[in-house]
């Protein structure tokens, strides 16, 4: 059987590598004993049967004369004849005219951002380039993408160095006035002639990047990665308490069961130990022992923070305090800050089989982790069904940081509202990029109701009823009968 290692036929990866020579085992052999040889007479009269058979054979397989050929065999026989460069300018130009046309994805798309949540994303954009940049028709839509979300990365992001002027055009197409942006971007990465580079783009009124790095994958893990992981840690502006580090990786398709292990087993740890270093350092002594000392009197300050809300409760007219820079989380953030995995980890068809996949179930399970896209998402333009594109999360802060996950798909729509060949609408989509952005809301405040309504505490037992309206939300105990909570909210 030949050795012949199974593409996708819809999803063609960016890695410029040669693929090989095919290898062709030699004819397999006869297995048991060999056939007896027959007599001499008996094996010529049986020869003279198989010529006449084998005559007549022929006879009747020769079409008649007149016989015309069935339109199954000219299409058989019709070879596709590659197209001219006429004919490919004029292809192209037609799904630029679709692409001008086709409502931007924005006006189709009701989830935003808001001050609670944070749109997070990721995206391959597939060979973003010169060639791409220069093309608006593609530009319009991609710039409308881009400008969704408060951060997102972007992978096969091809700038060489020394044309990063690229990406400055590109944060002034989805800047506005009252909304910038700011990016930050990882070194060419690759092993050979091909390079990417990963593209974080943020709102730079509400984010910042507090660190960034490529995980040394030479040195420290033993060249595992075609394109080491890049990590960016991002602090909330308004909201000192709310941090989050984000690691992407755009994995090799024919290596993405070793990557997605080795971003399970040794880059997680690593960036977890880092991220522990880092708030340990240049902590002074004495903070730690004010924050040792606080622990200690906890129990004092609970009782003290419940009697000041029943105070404040029964005096609306208590002056409010300024609300500039509030913490929004009432635990421990510098113990759980969340990290996240990222990318176009190739995780789906040929290059992740199901054995290998239940592998990976098995590690994400031991290492506390899970999948924000599941096996089943489609997140690819094209017509399979394929989770190329996944989010880790942890399971320990899952819940507290992350709403829902989702796949954008930004074509929604365009063929019913450009009245064109649904075929052709989707080849034009896949201008944009053969991948569509999966995404997930980030939390900036507790999902529970926080300890803080407004600015009154609120004790911890008191819990909301969930079957009231937001502003009169009705809590037990000792707020049950509080008639005159609702207007200090």
């Amino acid at each position: 059987m030949s050795k012949k290692r199974l593409e996708d036929e819809d999803y063609v990866p960016s890695d410029d590598e040669s693929e090989g020579e095919e290898e062709i085992d030699a004819q397999p052999k006869t297995k048991g004993r060999r056939p007896k040889k027959k007599d001499a007479d008996n094996n010529d009269d049986s020869i003279a049967v198989t010529k006449k058979q084998d005559s007549n054979d022929k006879e009747n397989k020769k079409p008649k004369k007149h016989q015309e050929p069935t339109g199954n065999e000219d299409k058989k026989n019709k070879k596709k004849e590659p197209l001219t460069d006429a004919e490919k300018e004029d292809i192209i130009k037609a799904e630029n005219e679709i692409l001008k046309k086709v409502p931007l994805p924005s006006s189709l798309n009701k989830i935003v951002g808001n001050k609670k949540n944070a749109i997070i994303g990721s995206m391959n954009i597939q060979a973003f380039g010169a060639k791409k940049t220069a093309n608006e028709a593609v530009m319009r839509i991609v710039v409308d993408i881009l400008k969704h979300y408060d951060i997102i990365l972007c992978q096969e992001v091809h700038v060489p160095e020394g044309k990063e002027e690229m990406i400055k055009n590109l944060i002034k197409s989805i800047s506005t006035s009252s909304t910038p942006y700011d990016y930050v971007m990882s070194k060419p990465i690759g092993r050979n002639s091909y390079q990417e580079r990963y593209l974080y783009l943020y709102k730079k009124n509400d984010w910042e990047v507090i660190d960034n790095y490529v995980i040394d994958d030479d040195t420290k893990l033993g060249d595992k990665f075609i394109r080491d992981p890049f990590v960016a840690r991002f602090q909330h502006r308004k909201h000192s308490d709310v941090k989050i580090n984000l690691v992407g990786c755009h994995t090799q398709p024919e290596k993405a069961y070793d990557e997605i292990k080795a971003l399970i087993t040794d880059v997680y740890p690593m960036v977890k130990k880092k991220l522990g270093q880092t708030k340990t350092r240049g902590i002074p002594q004495q903070s730690r022992l004010k924050r040792k000392e606080k622990l200690d009197k906890g129990v004092c300050s609970n009782l003290f923070s419940f009697f000041r809300s029943l105070f404040r409760c029964y005096r609306p007219d208590v002056e409010k305090e300024d609300k500039t820079h509030e913490k929004t989380r009432d635990v421990d953030t510098e113990s759980s800050e969340p990290i996240v995995l990222m990318g176009d980890f190739n995780a789906s068809g040929s290059y992740l089989n199901k054995t290998e996949r239940n592998e990976l179930d098995e590690l994400l399970e031991k290492g506390g982790l899970t999948w924000g896209i599941g096996h089943k998402t489609d997140t690819t333009v094209a017509d399979t069904d394929a989770a190329y594109d996944r989010f880790v999360f942890e399971l320990d802060n899952k819940d507290e940081w992350i709403g829902d996950t989702r796949v954008w798909r930004f074509d929604d729509g365009w063929a019913n509202k450009v009245k064109k060949d649904p075929d052709l609408v989707k080849k034009a989509a896949k201008r944009v990029s053969d991948h569509y952005p999966i995404e997930f809301d980030f939390r900036l405040a507790n999902k529970c109701t926080p300890n803080r309504v407004g600015h009154i505490d609120i004790p911890p037992d008191a819990v909301p009823d969930k079957n009231t309206d937001e502003r009169s939300k009705k809590y037990s105990k000792s707020f049950e009968s509080n008639q005159k909570l609702d207007k200090i909210i």
